[in-house]
């Protein structure tokens, strides 16, 4: 239960940067799909774990800099413990699903999918915050896309 009522308070406002991208993308005439993670990879099983053990550690670090009345420091911790539940993404999709934008569930990771989709021209490019895009062999990719300016890095596979 209190897992549950940790995740209303702070989903809310996860929820929110999905939406405004996909918003922001619409606005300028994109048609997004989203592509979400699927099943774990049992090679990356030692992977997660140590990102789970990661993200107790700034939990722990967070609540004692919030203790210590650091709280940017605290936030930015905080932010860094945050692992994406089922229950987030349920509602997310259901947002999804009410704005009629496409997404799909990868069979495991998103960026082997993302990477497939942009090769077989399913999607014209992919959009992501690191580079593991450019090992799978995603031929476009926008890189660091900013909500506020709607500018990022395109990297074309092609060009390297």
């Amino acid at each position: 239960m209190r897992r549950g009522a940790e995740e209303a308070r702070v989903f809310p406002g996860i929820l929110q940067y999905p939406l405004r991208m996909v918003k922001l993308l619409q606005d300028h005439g994109i048609t997004p799909l989203l592509v979400f993670d699927g099943g774990v990879l049992p090679a990356k099983r030692e992977a997660n774990r140590f990102r789970t053990e990661e993200r107790a550690r700034n939990k722990a670090e967070g609540e004692q800099l919030l203790r210590e009345g650091e709280l940017e420091r605290a936030k930015e911790k905080f932010r860094k413990a945050l692992s994406v539940s089922p229950t987030m993404c349920h509602q997310l999709v259901q947002h999804l699903k009410a704005m009629n934008v496409r997404f799909v569930v990868a069979p495991y990771e998103a960026d082997a999918q993302l990477a497939f989709l942009v090769r077989e021209r399913h999607a014209l490019a992919a959009i992501s915050e690191d580079s593991d895009l450019l090992a799978y062999g995603c031929r476009r990719v926008l890189y660091k896309l900013n909500e506020h300016s709607a500018e990022g890095g395109f990297v074309r596979f092609d060009d390297l």
